[in-house]
């Protein structure tokens, strides 16, 4: 009798084994499929990820173009109303210095210096 109980705990102990190995096969199994998943989602995620940083060097590359374009034509307004504003201060003084070079005649001008000599 005691035989008998120790081979049924024996054949009992073995199915279970086998059932427990069984399912340990099948989670590793849908764990490494698991992994294969995300490996792939995560290159793909890469992938894309690297994409849109292209795109936003090219992006930055021609707003920087724009930009430098940008300067060179506000700097070239600027030359041309610092010339323009040149010329209307000369017109000016042509216009202002009769007036006052003749009264600068009548009275002359003491010049005080600085310098040792």
């Amino acid at each position: 009798a005691e035989k008998e109980r120790n081979r049924i705990l024996l054949e009992n102990s073995s199915q279970k084994v086998k059932e427990l190995n069984q399912i340990n096969a099948t989670r590793e199994q849908s764990s490494r499929t698991r992994i294969t998943e995300l490996q792939k989602e995560l290159k793909s995620r890469e992938e894309q990820s690297a994409k849109e940083i292209s795109e936003l060097k090219k992006q930055l590359a021609n707003q920087e173009i724009q930009f430098k374009q940008q300067v060179e034509q506000l700097q070239s307004s600027l030359d041309v109303l610092r010339e323009e504003n040149k010329k209307l201060n000369q017109k000016l003084s042509q216009k202002l210095n009769p007036i006052v070079v003749p009264e600068m005649k009548k009275e002359p001008l003491e010049v005080e210096s600085d310098e040792i000599d």
